[in-house]
Formats: C-alpha cells, structure tokens, sequence
C-alpha cells in the first residue's frame, strides 16, 4: 500500500513558489537528456560539410572554366597561326622566284629554227645563249666546215658569229625572250650546235607543281 504525501508549498526570498512532494521534492525535469545541442552541433557540421562540398564544387566549375578559357585561347592561337600561314603562302604566290635549268639544241643547215615557248610563262622567261659550236655529225667530206650562225627578228636577218674549222666555237652572251618573232638559223654546209640557259620567274605553287610532276619524282 501506499501512503499518500501532503503537498507542501515553499516560497522563498524572491516569491519564487517551488512545489514538492513529501519533504524535498526535486524537479526531474531537469535530470532528462537533452539532444538540443548535439542535433544543433550535427546540423552545424552538416552545414559545413555542405558549404565545403559547394566551395569544391565552385573551385571546379573555376577550373573547368579556366580550362575552357585556355583552350579557347589556344584555339584562337591555333586559327591566327593557319590564318598566318595561308598569308604567307599568298605572299609566296605573289612572290616571284627565278628559275635556271640548261637549256640547247641543234641547228640543222639551212632550216628555221623558231625560238618560241609553249609555256604559259612566255614572257616570264629568257634564253641566255653561252656559246655555239660546230655539228661535226653534221660535216660532209669534201666540204669546207665554215656555218653562219643568223638571227631573224621580224623578218630582219642579224648575223651573231661566224664558225669554221680555225674558229669551230664561239662563246656568246645574248639574252632572247622567246618568241615566234624570233628565228635562229645556221647558214652553211654544217650544223650548228647551241648551248645556254633557260630562266624563267614562278610562283611557289608553279615551282611546286614541276617538282610533282612523275617524270622528276624518279
């Protein structure tokens, strides 16, 4: 069984009313574990943790973006780099390179020989003549070997050396734009044979184009 406690009420100095059972009572109110603190000290540090994964987050975005940037910068260095090539290869198209290669060939007696050029260069080039010789293939017995070496301009004959047995070379230095106009003649009982060079003024895409051709590549 159990015997009741007569309620007793206390009032101290400051009027504060306490209400105990049965002698001293005591508030358990007090005695019962909070968890305010420790939820509060948890979502703190959940808070942190949110803050720190969001700052990770942002230094990523940041280096993404800055990776970006450099490579778009990088790109754009890349087109200004192609765009100055293909300036370049304008320049060098514009830009005229001259070009010499051997250049002869055989008088026949008697026949015309036309000194004109097929190329699509025709007046870019010159033919340098160095010096004419006596065809002695060409020689008969019996005959003198004595041959005029003549030039035809516009229907104008121009002498340019006289060869012979005594005299069988002669060395020269004329220059002569290829032309239909101009005709190379030996005159005589032998052959004629002229040795010079061949200059002519390409582009880089010409010279480019005549070092693909078949017959050079072997």
């Amino acid at each position: 069984f159990s015997i009741p406690l007569p309620m007793v009420k206390i009032t101290d100095e400051n009027d504060e009313e306490l209400e105990r059972a049965g002698g001293e009572g005591s508030d358990t109110s007090n005695d019962e574990p909070s968890f305010e603190d420790d939820s509060e000290d948890a979502e703190s540090m959940d808070d942190d943790e949110d803050e720190e994964v969001d700052d990770d987050e942002e230094e990523e975005d940041e280096s993404e973006d800055d990776e970006e940037h450099r490579f778009g910068m990088d790109s754009m260095a890349d087109e200004d780099d192609d765009e100055d090539e293909e300036e370049d290869d304008d320049d060098d198209d514009d830009f005229l390179q001259k070009v010499t290669t051997f250049w002869g060939t055989h008088l026949t007696p008697g026949e015309d020989f036309p000194l004109e050029n097929t190329d699509s260069m025709q007046q870019r080039c010159t033919i340098h003549l160095r010096s004419a010789t006596i065809d002695w293939d060409t020689h008969k017995q019996g005959q003198p070997p004595k041959a005029t070496l003549q030039a035809t301009y516009e229907g104008t004959p121009f002498v340019l050396c006289h060869l012979s047995e005594t005299c069988p070379q002669h060395k020269m230095d004329l220059y002569f734009n290829p032309s239909s106009k101009v005709v190379l003649k030996a005159v005589g009982g032998v052959g004629i044979t002229l040795v010079g060079e061949y200059s002519v003024w390409l582009t880089k895409g010409e010279i480019n184009a005549i070092l693909d051709e078949p017959n050079l590549m072997e």
